[in-house]
């Protein structure tokens, strides 16, 4: 009823005829290391998006020493999730320029990004965090 015969694919690897010694530093073949391939702006961007939030927060909170200890907590939590990626990132060595950067659109797997595009995909969160921060503040404020 069901024909499964297997299908044997040539990916152009073959591990007899490929030693490891093959494999050293002295290959021809460059080493990609792709990075993330975002403006720095970007960062800059998210960081300050960040920074608002948990600033409204820090003003929110500033007469509970409990809450401010929980917000300075979560800051601390931010700090350490972007740092550790920012130290990952650099232990591949020296990034080339973002594409955005030589004014070249970003290529994903769904196509080509321009540089609005990507502004808006990456930065659509945090700019809704540092607006909720700063709504929250100011209705405390009037209120």
């Amino acid at each position: 009823m069901f024909d499964l015969e297997q299908q044997a694919w040539d990916l152009g690897y073959h591990p007899d005829e490929a030693p490891l010694a093959a494999w050293s530093r002295t290959d021809p073949r460059p080493i990609v290391q792709p990075g993330f391939e975002f403006p720095v702006d970007v960062w800059r961007l998210m960081g300050a998006c960040y920074t608002v939030f948990f600033s409204a927060m820090a003003g929110l909170a500033a007469g509970s020493g409990t809450a401010l200890f929980m917000v300075v907590i979560s800051a601390l939590y931010t700090l350490i999730y972007f740092g550790t990626g920012c130290v990952l990132a650099r232990l591949a060595g020296p990034q080339a320029r973002s594409p955005l950067e030589q004014g070249v659109p970003l290529e994903t797997w769904t196509g080509p990004m321009e540089r609005g595009a990507v502004y808006g995909q990456v930065l659509i969160v945090p700019f809704g965090i540092a607006a909720f921060g700063m709504a929250v503040m100011l209705i405390a404020w009037a209120a």
